[in-house]
């Protein structure tokens, strides 16, 4: 079976699941191509021969260092200049896709891009029959459909909702966004029943829609039990990129009160980087607890690992952000779990489809900085009842989050898809 995966961004820190799901269908003798409209800017932490495997598999319209392929170039100044004897095959792309990468993510010269991207399917990949498209992400749908329609793509196209694609993205482009997808997708994957709602409630063909969580890798995790020693500060852990839906700032103000209240000592660290990181670091200093608080920035999975054996509450404080925008399942409340965490987090999107109140966590309000003070005490004084919920928090993961199980079941519906006769005139 081959597989193409359309994603913005690859490898991703934030969008590790992509990443866990490729390399699952490569243990399992897929044939996989990746293409990604841009590299991240970071390095990103990963297995390093499984890596340059991947690595050799992805196509990058925006390779790393930022400059496009010299022959997506030639190809793409072709595209754009039908006067210097553009192929039909181009017209057709310029005139199809140009609405749907305008509806995607905003990278800086989207036509140029979308050019390079259309050259490359056509000249690195157009020898290649693709079984299904995976497309992470609607908008990512949204171009596959586009280059189906130019004649470039012939698969089925499968396409996994997530958060922003399901929230802020709707706001910005309307109810019917999708409209096109919906009609001509073959499978839509959202990670969440919540998500699964909204798509059913926004017209998507209800027998085409099939919850699929994305998952952990549990062997990366022990769980051991939880214990506080005497005299030991209260140690809470939040993984996130700092953005206001992660919803640190109400972690911050909640840790701020339990010390004011109560004087036990606590420690507090948030692992992650993003545009809200120095608000978030002068809150702390406001509110007195810059000695209790510590921001992290970007760690690699093995610090990630220590930092799960010797913290005893996850503390996941999301929240509806101003733009609309929602979690999925955070990722990273999963491996809190399948590390044998208590959780506190908020009742918001699908994260009560992962956390139990009160068997493997507790659950609060959302910008609720009080109510999460209080759960935070309470789970403080209930430290007794830690390795019960930790146990039972592992074995939700191993029972419906476990990577392994989701590949199997993955594989299994993508060749369900790749039987299905696609309904576009190029694919008859």
């Amino acid at each position: 079976m081959n597989v193409l995966f359309l994603v913005p961004e690859f490898p991703s820190t934030s969008q590790t699941f992509v990443f866990s799901q490729i390399a699952g269908l490569l243990d399992r003798k897929v044939e996989v191509t990746v293409l990604a409209l841009g590299a991240p800017r970071r390095s990103v932490d990963h297995h390093l021969s499984l890596g340059r495997e991947i690595s050799r598999r992805t196509i990058y319209l925006d390779p790393p260092g930022g400059r496009l392929g010299r022959a997506a170039k030639v190809m793409g100044s072709t595209l754009l200049h039908p006067e210097r004897g553009a192929s039909e095959v181009g017209h057709r792309i310029r005139t199809t896709t140009r609405d749907a990468l305008k509806k995607a993510w905003p990278w800086p010269s989207r036509f140029v891009r979308l050019a390079g991207l259309a050259s490359m399917l056509s000249h690195d990949m157009g020898r290649k029959r693709f079984d299904a498209a995976v497309c992470h992400f609607g908008p990512m749908g949204l171009i596959g459909v586009k280059l189906r329609k130019a004649g470039l793509l012939k698969a089925p196209l499968i396409t996994a909702f997530h958060g922003v694609d399901m929230t802020a993205y709707l706001r910005q482009f309307g109810r019917d966004a999708y409209a096109e997808l919906f009609k001509e997708g073959t499978l839509f994957l959202p990670v969440s029943d919540c998500w699964r709602r909204r798509l059913i409630d926004l017209e998507c063909p209800a027998d085409r829609v099939v919850v699929h969580h994305m998952g952990i890798d549990l062997r990366r995790f022990d769980a051991p039990p939880r214990l506080r020693h005497e005299g030991e500060p209260l140690r809470l852990l939040s993984i996130a990129r700092l953005v206001e839906k992660k919803g640190i700032e109400y972690g911050i103000r909640a840790v701020a009160k339990v010390l004011r209240d109560t004087k036990q000592p606590i420690l507090y660290t948030v692992i992650g980087d993003g545009p809200l990181r120095t608000a978030l670091e002068k809150l702390a200093r406001d509110l007195g607890t810059q000695t209790q608080v510590r921001f992290l920035g970007v760690q690699s999975q093995d610090v990630i690992a220590t930092e799960f054996q010797r913290t005893h509450l996850m503390l996941a404080p999301s929240v509806v952000a101003e733009d609309g925008d929602e979690e999925g399942i955070p990722v990273a409340l999963m491996e809190a779990m399948a590390s044998g965490l208590p959780v506190v987090a908020t009742r918001h999107s699908g994260i009560p489809e992962l956390v139990r109140d009160p068997e493997t966590g507790w659950l609060v309000p959302e910008r609720d900085s009080e109510a999460l003070a209080q759960a935070i005490k309470l789970a403080a004084a209930s430290d007794g009842h830690w390795v019960r919920m930790g146990g039972a928090a592992r074995r939700e993961i191993e029972e419906n989050f476990n990577i392994d199980r989701l590949n199997d079941r993955l594989l299994g519906l993508l060749r369900d898809a790749s039987m299905r006769t696609p309904s576009l005139e190029d694919g008859r």
